[in-house]
C-alpha cells in the first residue's frame, strides 16, 4: 500500500489513499462520535428530509385546496342548514391542522351526527 521503511516513495495510488483516509475517518468517528450519524451515510438524512419536506408541501396544498373548496360550497347553502353546518365543521377541522385520516373521520362523524347519509356527504363534497 504505502512505501515500506527504507524505500522511496514516488507516488501513492489514489485508491490506496482514499481507503486509508476512509479507515481513519471511520475509526475517529467510532471513537469520538459514535452517537452521531455515520459520515458516509449522510446522504440518507438528506433524502429523508427532502421527502418529509415534499410530503409537508403536499399536505399544505391539499389543506388549502380543500378549505377553498369548502368555503365556495358554503355559499350555496343557507346559514343554519344541515349542509352548511356540515361544511363549517369540516372547514374548522382543516383549520385545526388535522391530517388526512383525521379529516376523513371528522367528516364522516360530523355527517352522521347531523343525519346525513354517505350519499348526501359525497354530493356535498364532490364537485
Amino acid at each position: 500500500m504505502f512505501a515500506k521503511k527504507g524505500e522511496s516513495l514516488d507516488y501513492i495510488e489514489m485508491s490506496s489513499y482514499k481507503l486509508a483516509l476512509g479507515g481513519l475517518i471511520s475509526k475517529l468517528h467510532a471513537d469520538y462520535f459514535s452517537d452521531e450519524t455515520d459520515p458516509f451515510n449522510a446522504m440518507s438524512d438528506t433524502i429523508i428530509n427532502t421527502t418529509q419536506n415534499q410530503n409537508q408541501s403536499i399536505k399544505i396544498e391539499i389543506a388549502i385546496e380543500m378549505t377553498e373548496f369548502i368555503t365556495n360550497k358554503m355559499g350555496q347553502y343557507k346559514e343554519g342548514s344541515v349542509e352548511r353546518s356540515f361544511l363549517e365543521r369540516a372547514k374548522q377541522g382543516m383549520k385545526e391542522g388535522k391530517g388526512l385520516i383525521e379529516l376523513i373521520n371528522l367528516i364522516l362523524k360530523t355527517g352522521s351526527k347531523l343525519g346525513l347519509t354517505a350519499s348526501a356527504m359525497s354530493q356535498l363534497l364532490l364537485k
